[in-house]
């Protein structure tokens, strides 16, 4: 049996693919692919084909191609993120289920793809062998929400959804070049459009007698639907409208071969969808010799123009002879934000950047059914091109080049880390019920000494031999959600090596830390109260708020002026009013208040503008 699976695949995008010999990873509108083909991926835009309708027919013209150029006993489709499985076997329990019938799984990856059996050629022939016709779980679209509220049937369903991916009198259309085209689908058609069961997707897998059937069927009507509708005013949901209405015409084509031809043998299977289908990121260095760091800009992504006071205190202090790896760990940052830091960086020849959005491993820890508390402490695994990183939270400044701290000896331990005063301060106050919770679901320090897990020097090669992705599995018996200082410094129990504060220093003006630190050990708080020239200084994220009058506080507000602070507002809020018009009183205090942001800093425009109702 020759059993073909076409995927579709959008141009230009760079997603996941499973190896599987009857899978045909087909790139569809392949005619606008602009970038190279990937490898051992087709284009629908070879022989007879409509690649260049693709805007309007979606997947459909994979399928149209197909029809027209390819030779099989079986045809099969899905899309780059939804795969029937083909199988018997109910998933239920291995991902959320949906109301239209589909697993949601949240990243296409190995592991997943094995999960689902998806990797599985012989089982899967097997199962296609049993039927003619396969489909995905039916739907029942009377339990689904359109634009217009619950409908009870599939015409109600489609039209409910008018204005937004297509016109209710496209329906009425459809219905009428039915009745004029294929006469013999008729009353099958009003009666299908009038309950509310629905396989959709243009998702199926068919013997080639049946599948060139349906094409014949669905592309006559198609065809001429494109003659009698003028889509020049349709928006981009819109204009795909032949897909859309490619999904009903499938739908309705199985809703009729099932009353007209008991010898057909029918299949349903359970389809999977893909939340996140890119491919997967493999992080190496880019210079073998070179200082790897990671900087977490985790906490920051809402204010991201902030990392900016880090990244200039780096490149101001930097060694200009060494090269750097530099990778930016982030969740969901805008991609303008991590574009310009990375600009920032490499303008300077010896540095490489990379980013990682840590919402990809979490999605893989959810779809191997693990729950992490905290998935920063996988980032041995996730850095696994790396042999030792200095991993720096984005509130760092800098008083030198951090090559000796990366250079420290690390004395056969994982770890290099300072006492985190602020940590043990709080372990150590006078209410033990924080340390007496800490005792009782972690390894700690008996003394409540907590290393820091702001800053630290990393051996990933050594972590990633010591330890399993399992040893940061959550307990659920804890009494909260586990914090990432927490799970670091008790997994890591007995591989800290202890640095001095002279190498990473956490300073702050807020006065409940200050009381908080005040707690610590004697030993611990003379050397906090004597260090003096960090190379790395932590300084609190509160600071930035609060402009004391300290030395500190006034470098931070000059780091901050002189940042690229004031240009991300600049540019995003701000831009050129129509000068031919009179503003209006609203327009003309927004434009003042970022003038003043450029002469005068964030912090007094914010603070002036609370006072300004109150001076008389």
């Amino acid at each position: 049996m020759d059993l073909k699976i076409f995927v579709t695949h959008t141009s230009n995008k760079n997603d996941e693919t499973i190896k599987n010999p009857l899978y045909v990873d087909v790139v569809a509108g392949a005619v606008n692919q602009k970038k190279t083909m990937p490898e051992g991926f087709v284009g629908d835009n070879t022989g007879e084909n409509i690649s260049d309708k693709n805007k309007y027919y979606c997947e459909l013209s994979t399928q149209y191609w197909a029809w027209k150029n390819v030779e099989a006993d079986y045809y099969g489709f899905c899309h780059y993120r939804r795969y029937m499985t083909l199988s018997s076997k109910d998933y239920s329990d291995y991902g959320e289920s949906t109301r239209r019938g589909q697993i949601n799984s949240s990243i296409l990856s190995p592991e997943t793809v094995k999960m689902f059996g998806l990797e599985n050629a012989d089982e899967m022939k097997k199962y296609v062998e049993q039927f003619d016709v396969i489909v995905p779980v039916e739907q029942d679209l009377s339990k689904l929400p359109t634009c217009q509220g619950i409908k009870k049937d599939v015409y109600g369903h489609f039209a409910g959804h008018d204005r937004m991916f297509m016109h209710a009198p496209d329906l009425d259309l459809l219905m009428e070049l039915i009745d004029e085209l294929f006469p013999e689908y008729s009353d099958d058609a009003k009666k299908f459009m009038r309950q509310p069961k629905f396989w959709g997707f243009n998702c199926f897998v068919m013997k080639k007698a049946l599948f060139y059937e349906l094409c014949e069927f669905e592309f006559t009507i198609l065809e001429e639907m494109e003659k009698r509708i003028d889509n020049t005013y349709y928006n981009r949901q819109q204009s795909r409208i032949y897909g859309f209405m490619a999904e009903i015409l499938s739908c309705l084509y199985f809703y009729h071969l099932k009353k007209e031809r008991k010898d057909i043998r029918f299949g349903e299977t359970q389809l999977i969808y893909f939340e996140h289908t890119e491919k997967i990121k493999t992080l190496e260095p880019k210079y073998e010799d070179g200082i790897n760091v990671a900087f977490d800009l985790s906490n920051v992504e809402n204010e991201p123009y902030f990392f900016s006071i880090s990244a200039t205190s780096f490149l101001e202090t930097m060694n200009t002879e060494k090269k750097y790896n530099i990778v930016l760990m982030h969740r969901d940052m805008p991609k303008c934000y991590l574009e310009s830091y990375k600009k920032q960086f490499e303008t300077y020849g010896n540095i490489y950047v990379d980013s990682y959005n840590w919402k990809d491993i979490e999605c893989e820890i959810k779809d191997k059914h693990l729950d992490i508390a905290d998935c920063r402490v996988l980032l041995p695994w996730v850095l696994s091109g790396y042999k030792k990183c200095l991993v720096l939270c984005w509130n760092v400044l800098f008083s030198n080049s951090i090559d000796g701290l990366y250079n420290l000896d690390m004395n056969g331990k994982t770890i290099s880390a300072t006492i985190d005063p602020l940590f043990t301060g709080h372990v150590r106050a006078i209410d033990p019920r924080y340390e007496k919770y800490l005792k009782k679901y972690f390894t700690v320090d008996e003394h409540g000494l907590m290393h820091s897990s702001e800053v630290y020097l990393m051996d990933l090669e050594k972590a990633r031999k010591q330890h399993e992705i399992t040893d940061f599995v959550k307990k659920t018996e804890r009494e909260r959600v586990v914090t990432y200082g927490e799970l670091l410094n008790s997994v890591y129990y007995n591989e800290y090596n202890t640095i001095p504060m002279k190498n990473v220093y956490y300073y702050t003006e807020i006065e409940q830390e200050i009381k908080t630190i005040n707690q610590c050990p004697l030993s611990i708080a003379d050397e906090y109260a004597n260090t003096k020239e960090p190379v790395v200084t932590i300084y609190s994220a509160q600071m930035i708020s609060s402009v004391s009058g300290t030395e500190m506080s006034l470098k931070l507000r000059e780091a901050i002026d002189l940042s690229l602070y004031h240009s991300y507002f600049y540019g995003f809020g701000r831009g050129e009013v129509n000068t031919n018009k009179a503003k209006s009183k609203a327009i003309k205090k927004i434009d003042g208040g970022f003038r003043c942001i450029e002469d005068h800093g964030f912090w007094y425009t914010l603070i002036y503008a609370f006072k300004k109702p109150f001076i008389k």
